[in-house]
């Protein structure tokens, strides 16, 4: 009897504990999850927007990034009422200036300025309120500005969420408030993809540099459906602004290096680039490839030239002297130094054509040189191609030696040097087989008339010593017949 009521004294007790156990762990839980953000008040402001705070609850990594970025910080705005906006700038956008606009003015700015802005009504999601935090909740650049709203993302299946979302790696996203203008769609970057596809070396390898998807790491090939060229998100992280310009790279150099690099690819640009004159001054490649001008809602502004060229920096695109070169030196004196540079390495580069199209003729008549010394082809064969691979990273700079003048003058004297001694030791190949070969049919020649002499020599004694004996035979016998 006793046991019984020690049983129900001990449920009385587990009932008591549990609901103040339950109650320690979601206090406990709340408490651990205080710094993640809320999705509920998201949810509230839109059916359809769920803001980046919600996004943040499973892709926290790229919301801390992004909460640093300056498309967190592109939409700094307070209402004071209900016509009027403060827009709080950060230092790099507008000398950091506070501005005040009416509604009507503020239309101008909202569509890249808030997250759900829609166009026919001049709304977003929570402007409509004149509470700062309600009508805050969607300025700036959050995360479905570019993969749309999140709300089918949210609800969807986990093994249909990636489908229920935008991943898009086009420029034309970015295009859509980076358009006064990128000029992207005019540069080499925008051909990249169609470049590797029609060539006659094409191979999966080469989306690494041309394309975005494969620049970024993803498991793509020449058939992968989708496949975009390098685009602004291969250079420009949408999240992390840990770089200057949100680059993915620590400089504007080093992020051309990612691929403008040799070996093993075939443009070198940052390879002769590195320890050249302009890199030593503390130059990157965007502050001659940079810089340009365009025509910005009716007036002609400074602007960062995204075709990366150099002759064709300035509006309208149709200048024909590299006038960036005016920002340090006097544009006379460089365009002189210029034409020099590339006119010099253009002669030498014709004389290392000749020198290596010279020695591939003299080890292809080596190597059909019957008896030749294979080492002596395989040894010419190295040389010219190591020839041919200095003039190509030459050549693979496309700036004519600017980038790195003595290196170029070196690496073509050095290949220079190389196909002439190919080319010396193939002829010597061949002129020491003929040699050897001549040698030998002398040799022979000397032993066969060295025979042919002994036999006339037998000839010669064997007739001599005939006729002697004949002789000799005729006089015993004449002795005979007389006696």
């Amino acid at each position: 009897m006793s046991s019984i009521h020690h049983s129900k004294r001990l449920l009385a007790v587990y009932l008591l504990l549990v609901p103040l156990v339950i109650f320690t762990l979601i206090t406990g839980l709340s408490t651990s999850l205080s710094d993640i953000p809320s999705a509920f008040s998201q949810n509230e402001a839109s059916d359809d927007y769920i803001g980046a705070e919600t996004c943040g609850l499973c892709h926290r990594t790229e919301y801390a990034a992004w909460n640093q970025s300056y498309h967190n910080n592109a939409g700094l705005l307070n209402i004071t009422d209900g016509a009027k906006y403060y827009w709080l700038s950060p230092e790099w956008l507008h000398d950091g200036a506070t501005r005040i606009m009416d509604e009507a003015y503020f239309g101008n700015c909202a569509s890249c300025h808030t997250t759900g802005y829609d166009s026919d009504t001049g709304t977003w999601p929570g402007s409509d309120s004149l509470d700062p935090e309600e009508a805050g909740a969607f300025l700036g650049v959050q995360c479905e500005v570019c993969h749309g709203p999140g709300g089918e993302h949210l609800d969807a299946p986990m093994d249909e969420k990636k489908d229920a979302i935008i991943i898009d790696y086009s420029y034309a996203t970015c295009d859509t408030c980076h358009s006064q203008p990128t000029d992207l769609s005019m540069s080499g970057h925008n051909s990249s993809l169609q470049d590797a596809m029609s060539s006659s070396r094409a191979s999966d390898s080469c989306l690494k540099c041309h394309s975005t998807q494969g620049y970024l790491g993803e498991a793509v090939t020449m058939t992968t459906a989708g496949l975009e060229p390098i685009s602004c998100v291969a250079c420009h992280s949408p999240h992390d602004a840990t770089n200057e310009a949100q680059l993915r790279e620590e400089t504007p150099t080093d992020t051309c290096g990612t691929c403008h690099d040799y070996p093993p690819r075939h443009a070198t640009e940052y390879t002769l680039y590195i320890e050249g004159p302009h890199e030593k001054a503390g130059l990157e490649c965007t502050s001659c490839h940079g810089p340009g001008t365009a025509v910005v809602r009716g007036s002609v502004s400074e602007w960062f030239n995204h075709t990366l060229g150099v002759y064709n920096t300035y509006y309208p695109y149709n200048q024909i002297d590299p006038i960036v070169c005016g920002q340090c030196h006097d544009q006379s004196w460089a365009t002189v130094q210029l034409s020099i540079i590339q006119e010099t390495v253009e002669d030498v580069t014709s004389n290392v054509s000749k020198a290596i199209d010279d020695a591939e003729a003299a080890v292809e008549t080596a190597s059909q040189t019957s008896g030749i010394d294979q080492t002596k082809i395989t040894q010419a064969e190295a040389l010219v191609d190591s020839a041919t691979n200095l003039q190509r990273l030459v050549n693979g700079d496309e700036s004519g030696g600017f980038h790195n003048p003595e290196q170029s003058f070196g690496l073509l004297s050095e290949a220079l040097g190389l196909a002439g001694e190919a080319s010396r030791i193939a002829n010597n190949a061949i002129q020491d087989t003929l040699s050897s070969q001549l040698s030998n049919v002398q040799t022979d020649l000397s032993s066969v008339q060295g025979t042919l002499s002994s036999t006339q020599t037998y000839m010669y004694v064997g007739a001599v010593g005939g006729i002697v004996g004949g002789i000799v035979l005729g006089l015993l016998v004449g002795r005979k017949w007389s006696s």
